[in-house]
């Protein structure tokens, strides 16, 4: 089959689910329902993604291809560090605010019900974004903003861990707005700065 037409397969699959999820939620979608939704059969689906998870994550990666573009940029500019973890943080939200927080909520559920596929699919997504803020990390070390004794991995794991925490928060909520999300992860990065 040509490039194209797997291509063409794979977005309507991806378009077919976002909708699917978007309306019934993450988990009363089932593969069978977005194979339908596309106009392809079960098997056709499984020749391009093994889970809904897998359509999910698809889906986030394409939508956020330009989020590690700006996460190096910030690594570039000549800022303070502050300033830079709050823009990472913007970037970081700005990827999370492309869907609804029901999607969001039942993906966090079905990981918290022992999900370890969709659980190893968050951990692929983060890790460009874990990455970036090691070598922030080590970018403000270097200039002594942070100790050269500091425990940078420990720095970043109980800013991610504090993050996350406010995250799922906010996707818990669902009358939190996102200007209260981000000034409780502009008290983070304040703290962890400090």
């Amino acid at each position: 089959m040509r490039d194209s037409k797997k291509a063409d397969r794979k977005a309507a699959i991806e378009n077919a689910a976002l909708e699917l999820f978007s309306q019934l939620g993450f988990m009363k979608t089932t593969i069978s329902l977005i194979a339908e939704r596309a106009g392809f059969g079960t098997g056709t689906l499984y020749n391009y993604f093994k889970t809904k998870g897998d359509i999910l994550f698809s889906i986030i990666e394409k939508r956020s291809c330009g989020y590690v573009e700006e996460l190096d940029c910030i690594i570039k500019e000549n800022i303070g560090f502050l300033e830079s973890l709050m823009l990472f943080h913007d970037a970081y939200l700005n990827s999370l605010s492309l869907y609804n927080k029901v999607i969001w909520r039942e993906c966090m559920a079905s990981i918290f019900s022992g999900d370890a596929e969709l659980m190893k699919s968050i951990n692929e997504v983060d890790r460009p974004y874990l990455e970036r803020l090691n070598i922030l990390f080590f970018k403000f070390q270097k200039t002594g903003i942070i100790s050269e004794t500091a425990d940078i991995e420990s720095m970043i794991a109980t800013l991610y861990d504090a993050d996350m925490y406010a995250i799922l928060t906010y996707l818990a909520d669902e009358d939190m707005p996102l200007a209260t999300l981000k000034n409780r992860l502009t008290m983070h990065a304040k703290m962890i700065t400090s």
